[in-house]
């Protein structure tokens, strides 16, 4: 059951916009197993995944920042080297060690099929999220998808989020975000919208004050769609 639901003259929100990591997609291991197969590689030990559990919602060049951020960095050119070595074993791997949380792809199709307009605003690459959605057949229920590179600014900063509202041609109170970090609050509420935290039968993520969350999708299709689908 959600802690906090959302307002009931709210629900017919015409844009929804999910974060991908921790809140469509499982990828906390395919994140982690990439970074450790990296620290390996460097004769590091595998990460601190309490120490990086903030990083974890910034991407992955973060949580090798991170991750690095007690030995001396190697120099720019050779960071660029490793960033992009290491999103490109991410995407090798993930496909093993990603799927997505229960109810998604039920309540994807359910919203787009009452015309909701659907976007992914994700920290990470947009290769990377664009090649995730499009691996698990998810693709095709969003009409854009921005990742950390995609435009000048990221999450915290409500730019992606008001970029896609353009697109959407809709207005902050008629858009919701939903997320699992406190960077999708911050962004959301810099943006005017709406939000919604998944915590996946987890604790509650770390925020300042009680926002709308839900243990799974079927809580939060309850308060979209008034129906238990998915």
């Amino acid at each position: 059951m959600s802690e906090t639901q959302l307002p009931s003259q709210r629900a017919g929100f015409e844009c929804i916009v999910f974060d991908l990591d921790g809140t469509l997609l499982d990828t906390h291991e395919a994140l982690f197993g990439a970074l450790d197969d990296l620290l390996g590689s460097l004769h590091r030990p595998p990460a601190d995944r309490h120490a990086l559990s903030g990083a974890v919602h910034h991407g992955l060049t973060a949580m090798l920042h991170a991750a690095l951020v007690d030995a001396p960095l190697p120099s720019g050119r050779r960071m660029d080297r490793l960033e992009r070595g290491l999103q490109a074993h991410y995407l090798r791997t993930a496909r093993s060690r990603v799927q997505a949380f229960s109810g998604v792809p039920e309540l994807l199709e359910a919203l787009r099929a009452r015309g909701h307009w659907l976007a992914v605003c994700s920290n990470q690459a947009e290769r990377s999220a664009r090649r995730l959605l499009q691996q698990l057949g998810l693709a095709q229920h969003f009409s854009r998808i921005v990742g950390g590179d995609s435009l000048p600014r990221r999450k915290p900063d409500p730019m992606p989020l008001q970029w896609l509202m353009a697109q959407a041609g809709s207005h902050p109170e008629r858009t919701l975000m939903v997320g699992d970090s406190a960077v999708d609050v911050a962004c959301a509420e810099a943006a005017g919208c709406a939000i919604a935290l998944m915590r996946h039968a987890e604790s509650q993520p770390p925020v300042d004050h009680p926002v709308p969350s839900y243990s799974g999708f079927k809580a939060l299709s309850l308060d979209l769609l008034g129906a238990a689908n998915p």
